[in-house]
């Protein structure tokens, strides 16, 4: 009876539920990693961490990061960092008490050179100052999410970095490259963009496939002779989803969705991008061109924008093969611009081309001063091709070139006057008179639409991948 009482004891006392015990997560006490060495389970940092050079820092899969707060804590990689997470298990670096502040923890430094080889996959960042930062050094980077940062990414002088799949939610700014950094985004999303989603400054050069830009304000600043190639991207619901200031030269945008945007595109201060064979849907305003600036806008479709395109201070891009619909104002012209418009369907806008009441070829011969445009390209230095188109139209033709274009149905037409219903110019608005030039009076430019086509160009709008045209 005893042995069986006994027994039955043992009995309870396995089937009983045993209070579980969690481990608390190991504090790293090593400031300087000397050798090669693997992180994993749960690890909190209480001090700087340096990878010395030679050495490699591995971080298994699963792995927690937590950072001590407002400790201006980061981790400096002189040798090399590879991170192993996956969708599944990924890795994560995070300030150890989350919060607000989007200055926790400084973040993680890359260098050891060009030739470094950091490999970073399948990881979440939040809450530092700059989430990765790259000086002279390259990197791959897939799967990541950096969220909540001051700086998701930042390269600086002679780095490069490829990045994949990767997320970018919340920061001041997703990514900033600078001084001749390189960066190579690929199928790439930024959301909830507080300030901008990627920088390119200071000569710096990026590559954009496939991503896509939404809520908040800016997706991409160029300024500053960065290089920019965008491609496939979509920019929706944002204050601006390109500013291309001083974009530097063989820069494009193509294939590109903008919808219900502020501003689609800013190009200003002599931009000369290529901007071809995208899609501007309901923006407030689709493409607005500025200050000396001579782009190629060609094969695009804008619809349902109030201003499709809007020229303002001297700027003279060529806009040729694009379909206008339905939008409120197809082609605004402002402040001595003299663009080329030429083989474009222009169909059902309330009005296609619209002169404002400061395109006046006649003030500037009268009052104004042809060589501003040169003089204004000197003082600011400005190396950009685009400036050539601008000088060589700075004689003020007092005639907007929109020869050669299809303006659809008109029942507004004049033959006798030779004047379009969907054209304002000088022959319906002026002459005008200027704040601070007395009492004369200066005629409004005029539009030539002469060699109009009598149907719709079939090579106008967005072309497929192959150069043919888009058919869907």
């Amino acid at each position: 009876m005893k042995r069986n009482a006994a027994l039955f004891a043992l009995f309870l006392a396995s089937a009983a539920p045993a209070s579980v015990v969690l481990a608390a997560p190991a504090v790293w006490d090593t400031p300087t990693i000397t050798s090669d060495t693997t992180w994993s389970g749960d690890l909190i940092l209480r001090q700087n961490v340096v990878v010395s050079p030679g050495a490699t820092l591995r971080i298994a899969s699963g792995t927690n990061v937590l950072v001590e707060s407002e400790k201006k804590i980061g981790i400096s990689v002189m040798g090399r960092l590879v991170v192993s997470g996956t969708s599944s298990d990924p890795v994560s670096f995070v300030p150890e008490k989350p919060g607000s502040s989007r200055n926790q923890w400084e973040g993680i430094r890359l260098s050891g050179g060009r030739n470094a080889g950091h490999i970073l996959a399948g990881f979440r960042l939040s809450g530092a100052r700059e989430g990765i930062s790259l000086t002279e050094t390259s990197a791959k980077i897939s799967g990541a999410v950096l969220s909540g940062c001051e700086a998701g990414l930042r390269g600086y002088q002679k780095s490069a970095v490829s990045l994949d799949n990767c997320v970018f939610d919340g920061n001041d700014t997703g990514a900033l490259l600078s001084l001749g950094g390189e960066a190579v985004f690929r199928d790439s999303r930024f959301v909830n963009i507080l300030g901008t989603g990627i920088v390119a400054d200071k000569g710096a050069a990026i590559s954009v496939a496939n991503g896509e830009f939404s809520r908040g304000k800016t997706g991409i600043f160029s300024l500053t002779d960065s290089a920019c190639r965008i491609e496939g991207c979509r920019f929706v619901s944002l204050e601006k989803g390109i500013v291309a200031r001083q974009m530097g030269r063989n820069s494009s945008i193509s294939r590109c969705a903008f919808e219900n945007d502020d501003t689609g595109i800013l190009a200003v201060q002599f931009c000369s991008a290529e901007i071809s064979d995208c899609v501007f849907l309901g923006n407030r305003t689709a493409l607005n061109i500025q200050e000396f600036s001579s782009p190629w806008v060609r094969n695009n479709r804008f619809e349902g924008n109030q201003t499709a395109v809007n020229l303002f201070r001297k700027s003279h891009p060529v806009v040729e093969a694009n379909v206008f619909f339905h939008n409120r104002d197809g082609v605004t012209v402002n402040y001595s611009s003299y663009p080329k418009i030429a083989r474009n369907n222009f169909d059902r806008n309330d009005m296609s081309v619209r002169l404002e009441k400061f395109q006046s070829g006649d003030w500037e011969e009268r009052a104004g001063s042809p060589a501003l445009t040169g003089v204004e390209a000197t003082r600011r230095g400005s190396r950009n091709p685009g400036i050539g188109r601008a000088v060589q139209v700075a004689n003020f033709p007092k005639r907007v070139d929109a020869k050669g274009n299809y303006w659809g149905p008109d029942a507004g037409r004049d033959p006798e006057k030779g004047t379009l219903g969907k054209i304002r110019d000088g022959n319906k608005y002026g002459p005008v008179k200027y704040e601070g030039f007395g009492e004369e009076e200066y005629r409004i430019d005029v539009v030539d639409f002469s060699e109009e086509s009598a149907a719709p160009f079939a090579d106008a709008g967005p072309r497929g991948g192959d150069g043919k045209k888009e058919t869907k």
